[in-house]
């Protein structure tokens, strides 16, 4: 277990001047290169970028399209990432290619299906909180009122049966979303929408002598683990919203989750199995992923934030596994960049725990895959690997450029950017 002994203060790992520096100047590269490629229609802008075209099924391919709305890939995601550079890199360029974003993703929510409007990540929740944070830091009214109309809705709508309910689309997401942005949230709307998300969090849940699991949106035989569509993510909200509240019915609930999720551990892997069914699957032979979106490195950052929480150092077990799979050295060039499922995605889990933990080698690390990925992508101009697998230099938040400019900001100032793969409370 990893030892949380009170040991003499030791001062966190910082970059060097010039190291910083050039983590900014590396967001910048990559915020300007998002700007040139944007296409204007009046006052909004858009994007071309990859995605899979799901109507073929199964196995779908990639098609060239312009990006949706959403935080996770789309316009709103863009938006947030240009918004933070320009806290740090106020620039005129920046500033309208993000009020561009936003106008376009709220231009396109009403457009939604239903069954995404309370998703931070997919759906109109995502866009209205975003637009709501960047009217207020460039101080624009009408986008407020705008936003504030939208959310409202939101809030009143009654949550269907049908709707998202993991962290990446629904109810966990919308619960972490919310405690992050509350303070763009009347407390009369927020604590009411908050406890009813939950309550449909633990209506739907399925819990015997193993734990609490959730059926899959997308196989509804099927529980799964991890952060993005599993248990890690509920457990998070879960417990984070039970402590908020002071309410011991959330906090116990997420940490019957957890129990059900660690009975699938793995020993030999030091890993939880990805349970998602494809083509490919073989039930003999477990696949495990080492990623935010499933596998260790979500789960971790979740054990993490609930030893924070609830201060049980046995969730310090699963950590250190997770930690083991952070390896000192990668090939950049070869392994996915992206937030999702990629080391830029990967290294939240080590900028946390080395906070957390005390344990500064671990930030250390990380600084040194930064710098490499400086040398490689930004001064010799190579591409990297974007989250669908391919090199082609895709914008998006979670998948692309706009992703690894976010990665690159929490390097260079992780008291003021916020994490986006462990949302929290303020």
């Amino acid at each position: 277990m990893i030892s949380t002994t009170i040991r003499p203060a030791v001062e966190p790992s910082q970059p060097s001047f010039g190291q910083r520096d050039s983590f900014l100047s590396a967001a910048c590269t990559l915020a300007f290169r998002i700007c040139r490629e944007a296409f204007w229609y009046g006052n909004k802008c858009n994007w071309i970028g990859q995605k899979h075209d799901h109507k073929f099924g199964g196995n779908p391919p990639l098609i060239c399209a312009n990006l949706d709305m959403s935080v996770y890939n789309g316009t709103a995601g863009i938006a947030h990432f240009l918004k933070t550079l320009h806290l740090f890199y106020p620039n005129p360029v920046i500033k309208k290619t993000t009020l561009g974003a936003i106008r376009h993703a709220l231009h396109q929510e009403a457009e939604a299906p239903n069954r995404i409007r309370h998703s931070f990540w997919t759906g109109p929740l995502g866009v209205a909180l975003v637009a709501l944070d960047l009217a207020q830091a460039f101080d624009e009214p009408s986008l407020q009122m705008e936003a504030s109309a939208i959310l409202k809705s939101i809030l009143a709508a009654d949550i269907d049966h049908n709707d998202g309910l993991d962290i990446l689309e629904g109810s966990a997401g919308a619960i972490l979303a919310m405690l992050q942005y509350r303070s763009l949230v009347s407390k009369e709307s927020l604590e009411p929408y908050l406890e009813a998300q939950a309550k449909r969090i633990l209506s739907q849940s399925k819990v015997n002598e193993i734990g609490r699991s959730w059926a899959s949106s997308h196989d509804p035989e099927t529980a799964l683990l991890g952060y993005a569509h599993g248990t890690a993510g509920f457990a998070h909200a879960l417990i984070e919203l039970g402590t908020f509240f002071e309410k011991d019915e959330f906090s116990q609930a997420g940490q019957e989750a957890i129990h059900f999720e660690n009975s699938w551990m793995d020993a030999g892997a030091k890993n939880w199995p990805d349970l998602r069914i494809t083509p490919e699957t073989n039930k003999e032979e477990p696949k495990f992923m080492n990623a935010w979106c499933h596998g260790a490195m979500g789960i971790g950052l979740s054990r993490l934030r609930c030893f924070e929480l609830l201060g049980d150092e046995s969730f310090l077990d699963d950590v250190e596994m997770s930690l083991s799979h952070l390896a000192p050295s990668i090939d950049i060039q070869k392994a996915s960049a992206c937030l999702c499922h990629g080391w830029s995605g990967n290294a939240e889990l080590a900028l946390y725990a080395s906070q957390v933990l005390n344990q500064p080698h671990l930030l250390d690390m990380i600084h040194q895959q930064a710098d490499q990925a400086v040398e490689v992508f930004l001064k010799r101009g190579q591409p990297w690997m974007n989250g669908l697998q391919n090199h082609a230099q895709i914008p998006g938040l979670m998948d692309g450029s706009a992703g690894l400019g976010y990665f690159f900001l929490r390097l260079y100032d992780p008291t003021q950017v916020p994490s986006l793969l462990l949302m929290k409370p303020k």
